[in-house]
């Protein structure tokens, strides 16, 4: 009795920071004003509630035990809505100027930078996110070409501009800091970047010459989960079949991948003579450096800034804390870059930690609880009538793993968590997520150090090739399976 008792005890309440609530503050106040839902509004609100705040805080100064947070909670919400509102229409103005600049000058005056992957579009031509920089502003604009341009090109061109239109992709562009489109007619010039990113990229393509990723769906994948380069995965139709079977985060970089370079980061310094701050330091520089060669995608940077913190927070003494974690660097990214609430990379790749942080002992909890119940329906099934194989069934359903059930707890609310910015977005939600996540985890817990591997040694041609095999053996079940499980009628 004892023992089940243990076994049922209810997982406690998690702490929640400040930080979190202001964090929903500022994105709501950033999405409204970058939409132009609201102009002025969120400012004034803001002010009102950061004083009422602070004067009741005056007026009242003594608090009972507990009520230390809920005081302090109005004037912190006031302070996030007043400075996500600053921050939101200063970067809307800037949208707005470099439109016109834009609008009333000729395209070749400017300047481009990719600062992403061109990706291929309907028309045949390729689209990516590109800063444009002319004589008295900057910003980023849509840039469409007729042929690939690679992250890092800076280019002039003759070209036709586009501002955002009064529609859904318009104000979608808007809300992400974009301020059209401009279409490349013909680049008059074209250099490669300098000192460090030029490096970053060398060594990016050196992975790729080795991963392949034009010649099989194993290679587009390696090249999508070890480099961030997604564009092969889209030409053979992979992403669709991956958003279908619910892992489209498994070929885009993000936390998890993040998480598999630190530990294998780790298992590396740990046969070497290093203390545990060298180690600490060697770690958030590699993966650092592997942020740098995917491109900076946002979920990456917020893993990244994440483990930065968690880092620091050990070194200190102090006992780490994911949830806060996660508000802080959120908080600190959106006010940095209020276009951040438009992007939907970041917001699911937040949602889904900030879900983890809040609900997953729940849901391990709760299917502890199921597995229990299943394990003693199929103990004593055959006293029931129940036919034996289906006892069995029970049985083994009942016997699950904890590193199963943490792995499906934690897909089950990343899938809960972001269910209303997917369905909103994408019009679909996969029902076979949770299977899926369950049965490609552990293949990505082996693909990845082999990708990684084949990257690092590209400058040993034979080694790396033989090791981009095997890595695509590893691949072929993971794309088997994905592609089965995507074709289903309710998938």
């Amino acid at each position: 009795m004892s023992e089940g008792c243990a076994r049922r005890e209810f997982p406690s309440r998690p702490a929640v920071p400040l930080a979190l609530p202001a964090l929903l503050v500022v994105l709501a106040v950033e999405r409204l004003i970058m939409t132009e839902v609201v102009t002025w509004g969120p400012l004034a609100f803001g002010i009102v509630l950061l004083l009422a705040g602070l004067l009741a805080r005056a007026a009242f100064p003594s608090a009972r035990r507990g009520e230390g947070g809920l005081r302090a909670l109005v004037p912190v919400l006031g302070a996030a809505c007043v400075a996500a509102a600053l921050a939101g229409l200063s970067c809307r103005a800037s949208v707005a100027r470099v439109s016109e600049a834009l609008a009333s000058s000729s395209v070749s005056g400017w300047r481009f930078e990719l600062v992403g992957d061109m990706s291929p579009i309907t028309t045949g031509a390729w689209r990516g996110r590109a800063r444009v920089e002319g004589e008295a502003c900057s910003g980023y604009v849509w840039l469409t070409s007729p042929d690939e341009l690679l992250m890092g090109d800076r280019i002039r061109c003759v070209g036709r501009f586009l501002p955002n239109a009064d529609d859904e992709w318009g104000r979608s562009s808007a809300a992400q800091g974009l301020s059209g489109s401009v279409r490349v007619v013909l680049a008059t010039e074209r250099d490669e970047p300098d000192g460090l990113a030029l490096l970053a990229r060398r060594v990016r393509w050196a992975a790729l010459d080795v991963l392949r990723p034009g010649e099989s769906d194993s290679g587009a994948l390696l090249a999508a989960c070890v480099c961030g380069y997604a564009p092969p995965m889209r030409a053979r139709g992979l992403s669709e079949e991956f958003s279908r079977a619910g892992i489209s985060h498994l070929a885009a970089v993000s936390g998890s991948h993040l998480a598999l370079v630190a530990s294998c980061v780790s298992a590396v310094l740990e046969g070497l003579c290093l203390g545990v701050r060298q180690r600490c330091v060697a770690s958030i520089l590699v993966t650092g450096g592997f942020v740098l060669l995917c491109g900076l995608p946002v979920s990456a940077v917020r893993a990244w800034a994440m483990a930065c913190v968690s880092q620091a927070v050990a070194l200190s003494g102090r006992r780490g804390h994911q949830l806060s974690s996660a508000s802080l660097v959120g908080l600190g990214m959106a006010l940095l870059d209020p276009s951040l609430s438009g992007q939907l990379g970041f917001l699911l790749s937040l949602s889904s930690v900030v879900g983890i942080g809040l609900f997953c002992p729940y849901a391990r909890f709760a299917l502890s609880e199921a597995a229990l119940a299943l394990g003693s329906m199929g103990a004593g099934a055959a006293g029931r009538g129940v036919p034996r194989p289906l006892g069995q069934a029970f049985g083994r359903l009942g016997r699950v793993g904890r590193g199963a059930l943490d792995a499906l707890a934690a897909c089950v609310v990343c899938q809960a968590s972001t269910f209303a910015i997917g369905a909103s977005s994408f019009g679909s939600v996969s029902l076979v997520a949770p299977l899926t996540n369950l049965l490609a985890a552990p293949v990505l817990g082996i693909l990845m150090p082999l990708g990684l591997a084949a990257g690092v040694a590209s400058p040993a041609p034979v080694a790396a090739d033989g090791l981009a095999r095997l890595a695509g053996v590893v691949a072929q079940p993971l794309l088997a399976g994905v592609s089965w499980l995507s074709s289903l009628g309710l998938a």
